[in-house]
């Protein structure tokens, strides 16, 4: 088991554990329920977790990570249309947030 990221919380953990999945990176996120004790515990040491099982997709891991935080760290200022629905979602999104299906490409 190897850790490769401490979330801010299980919501951000949830959108990297998918991407890694994606990915066919066994991952899974542990200290998910640990966000209840906290007060309890160090902050720190109450956070989520994604941790990858098998050493070898350690390193493909962590670059995944990089692009996750790299798009984190973008700014949105245009939107991208649903090839699906025809509705708006933020340019950072790959897949609509109405109906999930596939964007039209940036640029």
């Amino acid at each position: 088991m190897h850790v490769v990221y401490v979330a801010r919380d299980l919501w951000e953990a949830q959108l990297l554990l998918d991407q890694l999945i994606e990915l066919w990176i066994k991952a899974r996120i542990d200290n998910a329920l640990s966000l209840g004790v906290y007060g309890e515990l160090p902050y720190q040491a109450s956070r989520p977790r994604v941790v990858v099982e098998r050493e070898g997709d350690v390193a493909r891991a962590l670059r995944a990570v990089r692009e996750f935080e790299a798009r984190q760290q973008a700014s949105v200022d245009g939107v991208r249309l649903c090839a699906s629905c025809g509705d708006e979602s933020p340019e950072n999104f790959e897949l609509c947030w109405k109906c999930g299906g596939e964007l039209e490409p940036r640029g």
